[in-house]
């Protein structure tokens, strides 16, 4: 049984109890708002890697695939001229840009969201980073 003096003290703390249920359900709403604005690159997309900034000629043809898991982008591009998949590094994801590096050639890329397409630059660390075009759309 709980005398006055408890149930003075439970009272008392109830507020402060209140607001920090309502400061957890405004973190968890922002941090989840933040993960769904970055949904919009996860999935399969067909890409293509220029080798010339004017010429499409020197383009190679491939897929990318963008996943979260834990809370973490990952991602895996697959080229057909060099037949198998590769695993990415650094995969960031904002509300309109990805970045990612591929680490066997090692190359960077940038890209920005324009609709269901990514336009971007990459850049050849093997050769002095040099930057050429991509871009990749949605399967």
């Amino acid at each position: 049984m709980r005398t006055g003096q408890q149930v003075r003290t439970d009272i008392r703390s109830l507020p402060l109890v209140v607001i920090a249920i309502v400061i957890s359900f405004v973190l968890l709403a922002f941090s989840s708002d933040a993960l769904a604005d970055r949904d919009w690159a996860i999935g399969s997309w067909r890409i293509q890697q220029n080798f010339s900034v004017h010429h499409e000629k020197t383009a190679f043809s491939g897929r990318l695939r963008i996943a979260r898991e834990n809370g973490h982008f990952t991602g895996r591009i697959h080229f057909d001229t060099v037949g198998r998949w590769e695993e990415l590094a650094d995969v960031h994801v904002s509300d309109d840009t990805i970045r990612f590096f591929r680490p066997e050639y090692p190359q960077e890329f940038h890209g920005m969201r324009k609709g269901r397409r990514i336009e971007g630059t990459w850049q050849d660390r093997a050769r002095k980073n040099q930057e050429w075009t991509w871009k990749a759309e949605r399967d």
